[in-house]
């Protein structure tokens, strides 16, 4: 299992900002070398506000909760971009933090997504979506704060 906890802040202009506590928790079901299933439990103010059932592979370019053992091994240091779409100009960069960290990073007019990964487990570390309207930003941000080991799924 992996515990995030975080925060999801609304400023909205001249009205000001609402910040509210966030938190889930996912817990793997099964695993095979190129998929793995889990569960995702999401909390809003400590309350249980869904569950819901995911899946995760190797076609997945942004925003699983770990990533497999042969993509922590990626030689980058300065951001890279590795994919835009032509269409919605989202461009999907990666990069390496100072603890060798795996950040992969989604962003267009609108928004940004930030994944960070740890350099020995894979596990994501820490999560920031920022989406911004006309009249309103909108910021989460969830950190890992306990999680098994998933060396048996990471493969």
């Amino acid at each position: 299992m992996l515990a995030y906890t975080g925060t999801q802040a609304t400023a909205v202009a001249n009205a000001g900002t609402s910040t509210l506590n966030i938190a889930a928790t996912v817990q793997i079901q099964a695993s095979q070398p190129r998929w793995t299933t889990f569960f995702v439990e999401s909390f809003l103010q400590s309350v249980g506000t869904s569950t819901s059932a995911a899946v995760t592979g190797i076609g997945q370019i942004q925003g699983g909760y770990w990533l497999p053992q042969s993509a922590l091994g990626l030689n980058v240091t300065s951001p890279v971009v590795v994919d835009t779409d032509p269409i919605t100009r989202v461009q999907t960069s990666v990069s390496r933090e100072q603890d060798g960290a795996l950040v992969m990073t989604q962003a267009a007019d609108a928004f940004e997504l930030v994944h960070v990964y740890d350099a020995t487990l894979g596990a994501m570390n820490f999560f920031r979506q920022t989406i911004v309207s006309p009249t309103s930003t909108q910021r989460t941000e969830l950190a890992r704060t306990g999680g098994s080991d998933l060396s048996d799924f990471n493969q």
